[in-house]
């Protein structure tokens, strides 16, 4: 059976790459241990590196485990998983190309239609997947491997 970092490296595999990086590098800046306060374009694979470095021991695991379950949890999840919230954007940014005639406000507006989506469905991917291999008991049994 997968452990519950496999789940999330699996889970942050089948981002685009552009989620992948904005993932890798909002996680990168806030994790304790992690970045220099650099973001550049390696950021996605120096992040898969260091999640896929063995920990030391079970307890160390279960602790890089529940750092990365909240961090995602509230810098990527809770601002990315609500469809009004890109729906405002859009609204807003089709408003502002409509008042400016700058076409350019309309393209972005179309590219946050999709991008939202997008999000929406990696969110409810995560919900799913932590609601299933990132919960307490799970988290717990696997400190013990």
């Amino acid at each position: 059976m997968p452990l519950p970092l496999e789940h999330i490296i699996n889970w942050l595999s089948q981002l685009s790459p552009t989620q992948r990086q904005d993932t890798a590098a909002l996680v990168w800046l806030v994790m304790p241990g992690l970045g220099d306060g650099a973001l550049n374009e390696d950021i996605p694979d120096k992040f898969l590196a260091y999640l896929q470095t063995p920990s030391a021991s079970g307890l160390q695991e279960y602790g890089r485990v529940l750092c990365l379950k909240t961090l995602i949890k509230h810098i990527i999840i809770a601002r990315r998983e609500e469809p009004n919230g890109w729906k405002k954007v859009k609204a807003t940014l089709e408003q502002l190309g409509r008042g400016t005639g700058n076409e350019v406000f309309t393209q972005q507006a179309a590219q946050k239609q999709l991008e939202g989506a997008q999000w929406v469905a990696s969110c409810k991917m995560w919900r799913a997947m932590a609601a299933q291999h990132l919960i307490d008991d799970v988290l717990r049994r696997s400190c013990d491997h």
